[in-house]
């Protein structure tokens, strides 16, 4: 499932493929994100940023090559649905229930799961060569009839790097099983948490001169698949410090203090981090400032509009 998840995420790279050679440009870099670039995908919709929460401490280190002053992640929350009263045997304690979430597809917003419950949707040919099934409701009463598939999960061969083609089946609209309205449930939980994208902030020593410290900051996007984080690229800013004792300094909006102790210097970052962080086009991208993560149904793709130089810090008077 694993490698499907990747190809797809791969296979999904080409729609964006122009927005990349724009926004890699230094002259760009603070241009609006134009979301018509993102009108033809298959997109995730998020409503919101998790409470942060902490992988390093925040606290004092040692300052030295390589040491992580600050580790931060935020989960993105998404809204979720479930069929009103019961499915078949989609009943608690007997089988799991079929959780919903907003997508955009083709730019038109929609109900999708990824789940793929016989009680809900007919198995139908080639049917699990497609990641998500969108509802339909045809009249307008509230009531889901038919169901499409979206985000075919093509071939990939993990050792020479090779994607299958897509198999150009026209999808069409399926029944469900029985008709159903949808209500919003708040106590939910993903179906396939570790599919889900999470917001990640680091800052991390590169280098330490006499005189001064170089970190490096990155706030992006990423996908948990349980034991690796897959990403197209992480973008990062540079910043030098002059090493001043009981000096602070800001990196963007996030406070980083420095002091001299009698085992050498030391760095914090006690307050977290304040940069700010947005959900731009109706939640399916996250603005990091310097790169924009935007979610597809199969992966995630990041746009790098990253300066690509070192910035000089001055000390907070």
């Amino acid at each position: 499932m694993i490698k499907m998840i990747f190809a797809e995420m791969k296979r999904k790279l080409t729609f964006g493929l122009g927005a990349i050679c724009l926004l890699a440009s230094p002259a760009m870099g603070e241009e609006p994100f134009d979301c018509k670039l993102l009108s033809d995908g298959e997109l995730r919709i998020y409503n919101h940023l998790g409470i942060p929460m902490k992988m390093a401490s925040g606290g004092w280190v040692k300052v030295k090559r390589g040491a992580i002053v600050l580790d931060e992640q935020r989960a993105l929350i998404a809204e979720q649905f479930k069929p009103e009263g019961e499915i078949g045997s989609l009943i608690p304690y007997k089988r799991p229930q079929i959780l919903f979430s907003r997508y955009l597809i083709e730019g038109r917003e929609k109900i999708c799961s990824r789940q793929r419950h016989e009680d809900v949707f007919a198995v139908g040919e080639l049917a699990e060569q497609y990641l998500l099934r969108c509802l339909n409701d045809a009249d307008g009463d509230g009531i889901f009839e038919t169901y499409r598939r979206y985000v075919e999960l093509v071939s990939f061969n993990s050792r020479t790097r090779i994607l299958e083609e897509p198999t150009g089946t026209l999808q069409t609209d399926h029944l469900l099983t029985q008709p159903f309205k949808v209500v919003a449930t708040e106590d939910a939980k993903p179906a396939q948490n570790q599919f889900e994208p999470v917001l990640r902030s680091t800052i991390k020593i590169i280098a330490k001169t006499k005189h001064s410290v170089m970190l490096q900051t990155r706030s992006f996007a990423t996908i948990d698949l349980g034991n690796q984080f897959i990403s197209d690229r992480y973008p990062s800013v540079t910043v030098e410090i002059p090493l001043l004792d009981g000096t602070s300094a800001l990196i963007g909006e996030t406070k980083v203090s420095i002091r001299r102790m009698s085992s050498g210097w030391e760095i914090s970052a006690p307050d977290g981090f304040r940069d700010e962080t947005n959900l731009i086009c109706g939640g399916t991208a996250l603005d990091t400032g310097h790169a924009i993560s935007v979610f597809s149904g199969g992966g995630l793709q990041i746009l790098d509009r990253s300066s690509r130089h070192t910035m000089k810090i001055q000390p907070l008077e």
